[in-house]
């Protein structure tokens, strides 16, 4: 059975568990998920801070005493980490976000980053550091997120590499959540 995260205890739970409702402004928001508070371990394990451009602009970045790199994916989030004084003393990746347009372009820059995050981060299992190939990618180039790395309480597809995909330059298609959702 995959190993998930147990959620957060004493203050932190019940703060989150008398968060205020969003129901009304729900329209504005994608809210499939709910509210993210924080992602991954709380338990100070994590090595890699990965910083994106969604689902929430305002995510706190906590660095923990494992932290050895950041990976910040797409010009928001490479803003964010120039800002944040806590990347002081860690090695930072700034690559291109997941949805960038061109994916021969994506590949290229992920194929740069990926060797010089390596020495950086220690490694729970051996890595594969071969680079991608070829000029698009195929569903074989995504890897699951492992469950104890996401947040509690979120739906089973998540970290499934598997929500969205482009279907024409301009043009992102979503898997629809059903029942799961």
């Amino acid at each position: 059975m995959a190993e998930f995260d147990p959620g957060p205890t004493g203050a932190f739970a019940t703060h989150w568990d008398n968060r205020p409702s969003y129901n009304s402004v729900k329209a504005r928001f994608r809210m499939n998920w709910g509210p993210i508070y924080y992602r991954g371990r709380l338990d100070g394990t994590a090595k890699v801070i990965i910083i994106g451009q969604d689902p929430a602009a305002d995510e706190n970045v906590l660095k923990t005493p494992e932290s050895q790199a950041v990976i910040a994916f797409g010009a928001g989030a490479h803003k964010a980490v120039d800002l944040w004084p806590g990347a002081a003393g860690l090695f930072v990746a700034k690559p291109l976000h997941p949805s960038f347009r061109d994916d021969a372009g994506l590949r290229a820059d992920w194929n740069n980053w990926l060797p010089q995050i390596r020495p950086h981060v220690t490694s729970e299992v051996p890595p594969d550091m071969a680079p991608y190939a070829g000029s698009t990618f195929k569903k074989a180039d995504l890897e699951n997120i492992p469950p104890r790395d996401l947040p509690f309480g979120i739906p089973k597809w998540m970290g499934t590499g598997d929500m969205a995909w482009r279907t024409s330059p301009t043009q992102i298609a979503w898997k629809s959540l059903g029942t799961d959702g």
